[in-house]
């Protein structure tokens, strides 16, 4: 059985979509605040190879947690869903299936309360349906 990761097409098309993905965050008046004095290059390649393993790619995800990577930065839930939905998105930019975004989707939103603002508020967050 393959992994969501080679479904989508792999690294080819991953790539594609983090590079559209960091496009439009950085232009976004939102985002682009989270992202202000950081080295965007590591945390781009970070969160593809991140996505990689989330997907079922065989790319190793090591290191410091995601709650911890994210500490800190106060990410709202406003900037995750609009990072997430600039990412799936550009997942459909390549022509991935809207099934497959669905279940692209269904890996992503479980891990919000790890990224989401700070200890205070962990646990406290809500997704917006759409």
């Amino acid at each position: 059985m393959s992994s969501i990761y080679e479904d989508i097409g792999g690294d080819k098309t991953l790539s594609d979509a983090v590079d559209i993905l960091f496009d439009r965050a950085l232009e976004d008046d939102l985002l682009k605040l989270y992202f202000d004095g950081l080295n965007v290059a590591r945390i781009k390649n970070g969160f593809k190879t991140f996505v990689a393993h989330l997907l079922g790619g065989d790319q190793p995800f090591e290191g410091p947690t995601l709650f911890e990577i994210h500490r800190g930065t106060e990410l709202s839930d406003l900037g995750f869903d609009t990072f997430v939905e600039y990412f799936l998105e550009a997942l459909k930019e390549q022509n991935v299936s809207s099934e497959l975004v669905e279940s692209v989707k269904a890996k992503v939103l479980p891990i919000k309360n790890d990224v989401v603002a700070s200890y205070e508020w962990r646990g406290k967050h809500f997704y917006v349906a759409k």
